[in-house]
C-alpha cells in the first residue's frame, strides 16, 4: 500500500500533524510510525506530568536557534489557535500565571485526547516500528523499518536527542542528513548543571528561592528567579534549567552562576542586620548566626566559606567578615563544568537547518514532499510551555501543508 502521508514519530508534533492533515482532507490516508510500544511517551512527563501546553507570552525571544524562521508558524498557529484546537479535542485549558495546563492537570489526558482524535479521523498508528532510513525513488518515499512503508509525502517528527530512553535518539537528524539536509551541533538544554564547587554536596537536597545571574566570560548572559535545588553534582531547579543552555553551548568553565539568596534585601541591609546580630548576641555560636534569615545548612556553609569555625562565637566577627558573608548571600558564585547530558535534558538545542525548509509550509527545499516538524528542527524554547507550543504550531503547519499539497 502507498499511503498519502507517512509521519515518522508519534509525539506531540507527529500526532498534531496527523490530525491537521486529516482535518484538511479526510480522504487522505495517513499513517504514524512510532518506534515505542505506544505514542506520546515523552508527552506524559512534560510539566512534571501535568503538561504545560503553552504560555500566554509567546514572544519570539523565548526561542533559540533559527528563531526568525519559527515566528511564522508560531503566529499562524498561535495561542488562540492552540486553545481552540484543544477545546475541539475536549481538553479544557486552565492558566497558572502565564502557563497553560489541561484542567485535569494530567498529561495523560492531553495524550489521550490527541490519540483518540487521530484514531477517530482514521489515522493508522503503528507502534514498535523503528524507521532506520527514508529514501525517495520515482516520486515515492520508502521508509525502511524492518518491513517497508511507502508514501507520497513524509513528515519527520522524531524529536531530538533528549530523553533517549523515551525514543528520541537523534535518528531523525540522521535520516534527514542522508536525504541531503544539514544538521547543526546538538546540545542538551533545559538540563541540570554540574558545578566545580564541592559545597553543593554539603547542601544536597536543599531548595532555596534565589535570583540567578548567569555570566559567560564575565559578561551577564541571562537572569532568572525561582527555586534552586542543590544536588550532589551541582544545581537544578527552574531557573537553572532555564539558563542551562548557556552551559551546553559554551566551553566548560566559561559559565558562572551567581545566586542571590535574599533578592528582596539590599547588600547594605544585610550588613546592618548581621552587625546588629553580632552585637546583640556576642556569645552565641556562628552555627546559628543566620537562623531566621536563610536555610540553616546554607548559612553554615557561608560561615565556613569565610574561613570561620561554626563553634566560634559571634564576637569574633569583624566588619570584613560580615561584609564577606553578606556578599556571598547576595552573589554566591558557582562555576559550571558541564550538564547531566541528553539523558536528563528536556529538549535539544540545535537540529536540522531551517533555511533548508520553506517558511510557510515546512516542506524541504531539497526533497519535494518531505516535511519536518518539532524538535528535529533547529528550534528550541525556554521552560514554560514553549517547546510544546513549537510542537503544536510546527506539527499543525506541516500536516496541513502536506494535505494541501496532495489535494491540488
Amino acid at each position: 500500500m502507498v499511503y498519502d502521508i507517512l509521519i515518522i514519530g508519534g509525539g506531540a508534533a507527529g500526532l498534531t500533524s496527523a490530525i491537521a492533515a486529516k482535518r484538511c482532507n479526510p480522504g487522505l490516508s495517513v499513517c504514524i510510525l512510532e518506534r515505542n510500544e505506544r505514542v506520546g511517551k515523552k508527552l506524559l512527563i512534560t510539566g512534571n506530568g501535568r503538561c504545560n501546553i503553552t504560555n500566554q507570552d509567546l514572544n519570539i525571544e523565548h526561542y533559540h536557534g533559527d528563531r526568525a524562521f519559527a515566528e511564522y508558524a508560531l503566529s499562524w498557529f498561535g495561542l488562540k489557535e492552540t486553545i481552540d484546537f484543544f477545546k475541539s479535542l475536549g481538553v479544557i485549558i486552565k492558566f497558572e500565571g502565564q502557563k497553560a495546563y489541561p484542567y485535569s492537570l494530567q498529561a495523560s489526558s492531553v495524550l489521550d485526547a490527541l490519540r483518540f482524535e487521530a484514531q477517530d479521523l482514521g489515522c493508522e498508528i503503528i507502534c514498535g516500528c523503528h524507521v532506520e532510513e527514508i529514501v525517495k525513488t520515482g516520486g515515492i518515499f520508502k521508509a525502511k523499518a524492518g518491513g517497508q512503508f511507502s508514501s507520497r509525502c513524509v513528515i519527520v517528527a522524531t524529536g531530538g536527542c533528549s530523553y533517549p530512553r523515551l525514543g528520541s535518539d537523534g535518528s531523525g537528524h540522521r535520516m534527514l542528513q542522508k536525504l541531503g539536509h544539514s544538521v547543526t551541533s546538538l546540545y542538551p538544554a533545559i538540563v541540570q548543571v554540574k558545578t566545580k564547587e564541592r559545597i553543593v554536596k554539603s547542601l544536597k537536597g536543599i531548595k532555596v528561592e534565589s535570583r540567578v545571574t548567569a555570566k559567560v566570560n564575565n559578561k551577564i548572559a541571562g537572569t532568572d528567579f525561582g527555586e534552586v535545588l542543590f544536588t550532589e553534582y551541582g544545581l537544578s531547579g527552574p531557573p537553572i534549567l532555564q539558563l542551562s543552555r548557556l552551559v551546553s553551548v559554551n566551553p566548560p568553565g566559561s559559565v558562572e552562576f551567581f545566586l542571590d539568596f535574599m533578592p528582596d534585601m539590599e547588600f547594605s541591609e544585610i550588613v546592618d542586620t548581621c552587625e546588629y546580630r553580632a552585637k546583640q548576641h556576642p556569645r552565641r555560636q556562628l552555627s546559628e548566626f543566620f537562623t531566621g534569615m536563610i536555610n540553616k545548612r546554607l548559612g553554615q556553609e557561608i560561615v565556613k566559606s569565610c574561613g570561620l569555625a561554626l563553634n566560634d562565637e559571634y564576637a569574633v566577627l569583624t566588619s570584613s567578615n560580615i561584609k564577606t558573608m553578606a556578599g556571598l548571600i547576595k552573589s554566591f558564585p558557582f562555576t559550571a563544568v558541564g550538564t547531566t547530558g541528553f539523558a536528563n535534558a528536556q529538549v535539544t538545542a540545535g537540529g536540522v537547518l531551517c533555511d533548508e525548509f520553506l517558511l510557510k509550509t515546512l516542506e524541504s527545499k531539497i526533497v519535494k514532499g518531505l516535511f519536518a516538524a518539532g524538535e528535529v528542527l533547529n528550534i528550541d524554547g525556554d521552560c514554560g510551555g514553549y517547546n510544546l507550543q513549537w510542537a503544536w504550531s510546527s506539527g499543525y503547519l506541516a500536516g496541513f501543508s502536506a494535505a494541501v499539497k496532495l489535494s491540488k
